[in-house]
């Protein structure tokens, strides 16, 4: 058996490299469903059969299929909603939370009242008049899917707690 690998890769070397070639074809091979490695099973099966196990198979470097993301992020608000913030105050909101079935650490952007998108932080509404504000939060995955989400703030009359009476003389 010895013989027929020394033969095959001609020294211990090229064995060696060889068998660094497989592994780093590990990684990439573990992206793969279930049913595309049996389809990369099959066409490796072909390539051996047509050649030398060292000129068919294991020759080329076999790129795993591309992994298809058609699911958008799914965008999270966090806190109330819809919420309120009292007249003349000023409104944090508490952001959202992102996530995506393929890609990881998503940022955001949103908009106020359907104007242009901005960053988070830049966040601000006009408490100044009563008026429900909506905040549409959008995340964009790396395969072009948007999610949104959003949330209604409504402008309020402050309510103040009636003054303590004064104590009797």
């Amino acid at each position: 058996m010895i013989k027929w690998f020394h033969t095959l890769f001609k020294s211990d070397t090229a064995l060696r490299k060889r068998v660094e070639e497989i592994n780093a074809l590990e990684p990439e091979m573990q992206k793969c469903s279930d049913n595309e490695l049996r389809t990369k099973s099959g066409e490796l099966r072909e390539r051996a059969q047509g050649g030398s196990p060292s000129r068919g198979a294991m020759a080329e470097r076999v790129e795993p299929p591309a992994v298809s993301d058609a699911e958008p992020p799914i965008v999270m608000p966090l806190g109330a909603n819809p919420t309120t913030v009292n007249k003349g105050d000023t409104y944090i909101d508490p952001g959202v939370t992102v996530s995506d079935n393929v890609d990881q650490g998503l940022s955001y952007t949103v908009s106020v009242d359907g104007l242009a998108p901005t960053d988070p932080s830049s966040l601000s509404l006009d408490t100044t008049t009563l008026v429900a504000h909506t905040l549409t939060f959008s995340a964009t995955d790396n395969a072009g899917n948007v999610g949104i989400a959003t949330r209604t703030v409504q402008v309020v009359e402050s309510v103040l707690a009636p003054p303590e009476p004064s104590p009797e003389p």
